[in-house]
Order: C-alpha cells, then sequence, then structure tokens
C-alpha cells in the first residue's frame, strides 16, 4: 500500500520461482480507484518480462460491474495466449469435469470406483487419459486427488477425488486455529480433531470433518512434506513453529567448522519446513523455529544449524565437528536433501562456501572452488 514497487517485486520472484514465464497481470487494488500509484511499469517489465504492460486499476470497495469486468477480461485475454488453450477439448471429458464440480456442490469427496463410474458413464475407456484428466483437473482446481503410485507410475489401489475448497478449508483450520496450542510445531491429534470440528474456525460455512477424513487429510500432507507423523497421538506441523529464533542456537565447544551458504533469488519458508520434515529424527526439538533449525547427530560429534535469516533470499548452513568425522559428511547429507527440495519446487540457487579470514567471511562459489 505504500512502497508498492517492493511488493510488486516480491510477489514477481515469488512467482517467478514456482512458474517461471507465467504471464503476470498487475490488478491494483486502490478503494478511491486512483489510477496513479508510483509503479515503475517500465523497469518492472524491462526486469521480468512475463509481466503483462498494462495494469488493471480497480476498486474492491467502490468499483462497479463494468470496472471488475475490465479485470475479467484482462484475465481472459492472457489465458487465451497461453499454449493449452489450443488444445482440443472434447465433449466427453469437460461432461466428466461437468459432473465433478456438480457433485462438489454436494459432496466433499468421492472415491476410485465412483470416479471411474462417471467416465463409464461418457464412454471413456482409456485409462490413461483418465489418470491424464485427473491431473489436469488438478491444475484447473476442479478436484484435487493424490492417486499415482510415483515410484511405478501406475494408479493407487485406492484414492479419493477432492473438493479442493474441502482439503484448503481444514489445511487453513489446522495452521491457523492451531497456532495457539502448538508446542515447538508439535500438537496432539485429538487436538487436530477437536479443531477440525470447529466449522467457524474455517472459510466454508458448517464444514467439519471426522476422525476419519482427519486422517486423509493429514495423510496428505504428510505427502507434501506439510507435516510429519511423530507417532500414534502427535503431528509435527513447521509452520505452527514458533517464530523467536532461539537462544545459544551455535554450539560453543568444536574443533572443525565449515560454513556454506545458498543463494537464492526468492527463499520460501517451505525449503526449511520440508528440510525439517527429512531430517526429523536428527532435529534439536529445542532448537527449531520457523526460519530455522538445529541439527544434533550426538554419536558422531556433528551439530548442524539452518537458518534462511530474514532477507527471504539467502540460507546460512553452519556445520560443527567435535570427534574424528568430517563436518563434510554432514553438509553433503543436507545439501543433498535441499537439492531434492530445490527441485520439486522449481527453485535455483547459487552455492557457496564462506571462508572465515580476518573476523570477515568470504563467500566462493562451490564451482569456483572444484575447478
Amino acid at each position: 500500500r505504500w512502497d508498492l514497487n517492493s511488493r510488486a517485486r516480491y510477489w514477481l520472484k515469488n512467482i517467478d520461482s514456482f512458474a517461471k514465464g507465467t504471464p503476470v497481470l498487475l490488478a491494483i487494488n486502490r478503494w478511491d480507484n486512483i489510477q496513479e500509484t508510483g509503479i515503475d511499469m517500465s523497469r518492472l517489465t524491462k526486469d521480468y518480462p512475463n509481466l503483462v504492460k498494462q495494469p488493471v486499476y480497480y476498486s474492491a470497495k467502490n468499483s462497479n460491474d463494468v470496472e471488475f469486468q475490465q479485470l475479467i477480461d484482462a484475465i481472459i485475454r492472457e489465458a487465451g495466449k497461453l499454449d493449452s488453450s489450443a488444445m482440443s477439448f472434447p465433449v466427453q471429458w469437460a461432461s466428466i469435469r461437468q459432473q465433478l464440480l456438480d457433485l462438489a456442490d454436494k459432496r466433499h469427496y468421492i472415491d476410485k470406483n465412483e470416479y471411474h463410474q462417471i467416465c463409464d458413464q461418457q464412454e471413456l475407456d482409456s485409462p490413461q487419459i483418465r489418470a491424464w484428466l485427473l491431473e489436469w483437473f488438478n491444475d484447473l482446481g476442479v478436484c484435487f486427488s493424490y492417486h499415482q503410485n510415483e515410484s511405478k507410475n501406475t494408479e493407487l489401489e485406492s484414492y479419493k477425488v477432492l473438493n479442493p475448497r474441502w482439503l484448503t478449508n481444514a489445511i487453513y483450520i489446522i495452521i491457523n486455529a492451531g497456532q495457539r496450542y502448538a508446542d515447538k510445531g508439535r500438537m496432539g491429534i485429538n487436538l487436530i480433531q477437536d479443531l477440525l470440528g470447529h466449522s467457524e474456525f474455517g472459510v466454508l460455512p458448517n464444514v467439519s470433518y471426522t476422525d476419519s477424513e482427519r486422517e486423509y487429510i493429514l495423510e496428505v500432507m504428510r505427502k507434501f512434506n506439510l507435516s510429519y507423523s511423530v507417532s500414534n497421538t502427535q503431528e509435527f506441523i513447521p509452520a505452527l513453529c514458533d517464530s523467536e529464533t532461539p537462544p545459544e542456537l551455535h554450539p560453543t565447544l568444536y574443533t572443525r567448522q565449515l560454513s556454506y551458504q545458498l543463494v537464492y533469488p526468492y527463499l520460501p519458508d517451505s525449503v526449511v519446513h520440508q528440510l525439517m520434515i527429512r531430517s526429523y529424527k536428527s532435529l534439536n526439538p529445542e532448537k527449531i523455529w520457523r526460519k530455522g533449525l538445529r541439527i544434533d547427530i550426538e554419536w558422531l560429534g556433528l551439530t548442524a544449524v539452518v537458518d534462511m535469516g530474514n532477507d527471504d533470499a539467502t540460507l546460512r548452513i553452519d556445520v560443527y565437528a567435535n570427534g574424528n568425522v568430517e563436518p563434510w559428511e554432514l553438509l553433503h547429507s543436507i545439501r543433498k536433501d535441499i537439492a531434492i527440495i530445490n527441485s520439486k519446487l522449481g527453485l535455483d540457487a547459487k552455492d557457496y562456501i564462506v571462508i572465515h579470514s580476518n573476523g570477515g567471511d568470504i563467500p566462493i562459489t562451490v564451482n569456483q572452488l572444484l575447478d
């Protein structure tokens, strides 16, 4: 609302990280509908060529239907330029899509057999196209389903096709209402069920969740590394960690230290959160927070502190050794996990080894060091 150039850059970096090359339309919501905002569009469009040159101005408070239509028309115009808009979409497929949309108004989910019955009714026989349509409908927001066995690239024996609003409403309740009850990211399963029983905590009216539905929602969260099952009675959810950095984060007794950093165009919290889940068994539960974590492998005499700071760009990793094992071994493991996370999230980062010299830090790119 004040420094719109920096806010625009923040979101453009975010979009570029997760959907590189996607056309971006800047919609500026001003209560008084003033069309002068001080945004440097010429500089932004030069730095982000996928940004549509002409922004759309409107007021969520005061705009009439005609003014809102300008925003809708701009969205349709840009969507029409995408390659997928030229793809043939048979009536048969459109009928399946419409049936799923109609069902979403009445039910929160259907099972695998019901989905295949809908395909049977439309005489869609190809198993490959049936599975591909679910992927397509996931992307369109028609439904959500986790139906593929990724390791074997085959259909799972059982799955559900969900109303995506029903699923996101449940996650919204857990993340937002759970903030006041979680202890360092951990929360009891019974408490999660109690929260999901309160429809007033969500954004969908009169929608609550049963025990079996809760288990399926947590299963989806685990598949996407949003949570980790600590035990039958407790769940770890990184987004519920404290925001404050713990005291005495770095060890004071060590014989060797290694510093490493990754610099991103944009660094989302989910990189650290997914690393927490992948490293959970070695986490120091007293030294985790929303922006970082500490790993202790005491039997090897190794400690690592991972900290993304506050600049939304740099992930710093300090590894300490106090035994016979070199700090490189733990760094290699962490670096491998982060590479997998970056790949899944479509993120790129430059990595550096940090040399400590005369009280200062000298970052050297890993490729330069290897050369």
